[in-house]
């Protein structure tokens, strides 16, 4: 067999160049299923951007409450020490000596026997 032989045997490839006599025109397919996914991706993305949003509200949040605890327990030690010194303040102005001197000083005197009342 001779190359020329073999050459003629073999089929023929077609051509996958149309007939560019007839031409049609090109109409784009959409599919529901890719409007569906498109629909789809647009509402993952909505769904993801609304819980990144609440995870950043949430986290100032947690900041804001943070910072007003601080500020009440700053508040609460000043109340507390402002308490026990009224307190020893309070202690020291009731002892009987010194409610004798404030007596002198606002010009009171102690009290007679007649003025002295016992309950039974």
């Amino acid at each position: 067999m001779s190359i020329k032989t073999a050459t003629l045997r073999m089929p023929q490839k077609r051509s996958y160049v149309h007939n560019t006599s007839y031409r049609r025109p090109i109409k784009h397919k959409t599919n529901a299923s890719s409007v569906g996914l498109k629909t789809k991706e647009i509402l993952v993305t909505i769904f993801a951007l609304l819980f990144l949003a609440l995870g950043i509200w949430a986290s100032l949040e947690v900041r804001n409450v943070a910072n007003e605890v601080a500020q009440i327990k700053e508040a609460h030690k000043r109340l507390i020490t402002e308490k026990t010194s009224l307190t020893a303040q309070m202690e020291k102005m009731t002892q009987p000596k010194e409610l004798e001197a404030m007596g002198k000083r606002l010009g009171l005197h102690p009290p007679k026997e007649s003025q002295i009342i016992y309950l039974k």
